[in-house]
């Protein structure tokens, strides 16, 4: 969770999600503009 409020993500507006697709190297980014985000994740966030 620490990780994710480095980010901006408080415990309390995640837990109103039953998905949460994360960047696949948010355990290794440094910065925000680091973070990837792949081609898959924008396709199953428009199913």
């Amino acid at each position: 969770m620490k990780l994710l409020e480095k980010y901006g993500l408080e415990f309390e507006t995640i837990k109103k999600y039953q998905v949460l697709c994360l960047p696949e190297n948010i355990e290794t980014a440094s910065k925000e503009d680091e973070l990837i985000d792949t081609a898959e994740n924008a396709k199953f966030c428009k199913l």
